[in-house]
């Protein structure tokens, strides 16, 4: 019984043991994996601050008036700019109050002379929106572009707009954030929160909107509250972690990664496998110890009903060199005191024997002396009956 509920209590610790290491383990592994979410997001706001900045550095520039005739000053200001900024890889556009494009550095024929005053981000800043926007285009010579556009406001008015390209298919400032010192097996896209509803993913450029009810529409959808988080969902057909993160800056974006759930918890299953084992091993363990303790504590226990039984029956101690049972140093004082007692009542018990025996005897000398007196009597009284008989017989022969 002892050795039972041994080893199921440290079954039941272990296995506790195991569940709370596999938890905490867990909680850990999503807490640092929404950290590196969070990580991500924001270097890329760095990157689309920056971009603001310089935006905004140029437009309140004196010098800079689309509506100005010679615009040399405002070339050479744009040259400058691009030369010394590794973030506009492809093109900073400078376009006029009708959303013509006036100028563009690099010079490319894909924008020299276009109008963009019918695109809604232009209508959108000539109508007034604070700069800047962040929107999603296609131009047939680049692909997918993303677009940030910066009002030009000259003497209180609206004067144009300066329009930074990324051309989302080329190597650009969003690149190292999905592709660079990434874990194994991350798969990761930015999305416009805006147009969550259409599964409207921004990079990497060709991918086809998420399907609805999968992990990834499950993790967008977070994503569209505004903060970041983790959440477990399927992916390609297995379990999978989502991390995601909103981009902030001026934009409506947001980072999503994901892993699949077996390649993170590889170690996390070789640690509760190793924790089992462990475990095992310590049952097995405790079995032979709670077995051992059991014979080393039960041996004088026995040994103690054995004492009682043999004072209840009246049978003899046992002969003083008869080895005694090991056990505790409790227990054997507690098996010595009870030797020494049954020592102690055998002893009585012969004593009160041996005096009940000469009792007896006594009792019987004295009944044998009480008998021998009154036969003495009774022969006495027949010899006084005898002399009177011969005394009235002689009387009445004379």
């Amino acid at each position: 019984m002892l050795s039972s509920l041994l080893v199921v209590s440290i079954g039941l610790a272990g296995g506790t043991i195991i569940y709370q290491s596999a938890r905490t383990m867990r909680r850990e592994l999503t807490t640092e994996y929404q950290l590196f979410a969070e990580n991500r997001a924001f270097a890329l706001r760095d990157n689309f601050e920056i971009l603001e900045d310089e935006l905004k550095r140029l437009a309140v520039m004196p010098e800079m008036n689309p509506s100005d005739p010679d615009l040399l000053q405002e070339e050479q200001i744009l040259a400058g700019a691009h030369a010394h900024s590794v973030l506009y890889n492809t093109a900073v556009l400078l376009l006029d109050g009708q959303g013509n494009c006036i100028r563009s550095v690099p010079d490319r024929s894909a924008f020299r002379g276009q109008v963009f005053g019918d695109r809604a981000w232009f209508r959108a800043v000539h109508g007034g929106a604070p700069g800047p926007l962040f929107r999603i285009t296609d131009e047939p010579a680049l692909g997918q572009t993303l677009k940030i556009v910066q009002p030009v406001i000259h003497n209180g008015r609206f004067a144009g707009a300066l329009v930074g390209i990324i051309a989302l298919g080329e190597n650009n400032l969003i690149a190292p954030t999905f592709h660079e010192n990434l874990p194994r097996q991350t798969d990761a896209v930015l999305v416009d929160i805006d147009a969550v509803g259409d599964g409207q993913v921004i990079y990497p450029p060709g991918r086809p909107p998420v399907a609805a009810g999968s992990g990834w529409a499950q993790a967008i959808a977070a994503a569209v509250w505004g903060g970041s988080g983790t959440l477990i969902g399927e992916a390609n057909g297995q379990k999978t972690l989502f991390a995601y993160s909103p981009v902030g800056a001026a934009t409506r974006y947001a980072v999503v990664f994901a892993w699949p759930w077996r390649t993170l918890t590889a170690n996390i299953e070789q640690q509760g496998v190793t924790l089992g084992g462990i475990l095992v091993f310590g049952v097995v363990v405790a079995s032979i110890a709670g077995l051992l303790l059991s014979a080393y504590l039960t041996r004088p226990l026995r040994a103690l009903a054995d004492g009682a039984i043999r004072i209840a029956r009246g049978e003899p101690v046992p002969a003083a060199g008869t080895p005694q049972p090991a056990g505790t140093e409790e227990i054997s004082a507690l098996l010595g005191a009870f030797a020494h007692m049954e020592r102690s009542i055998q002893k009585r018990d012969q004593e009160l024997r041996e005096a009940a025996g000469l009792l007896e005897q006594r009792v019987a000398d004295r009944t044998a002396e009480l008998y021998a007196i009154q036969a003495a009597l009774v022969e006495a009284e027949r010899f006084a009956a005898m002399g009177k008989t011969s005394a009235a017989i002689a009387h009445e022969l004379k």
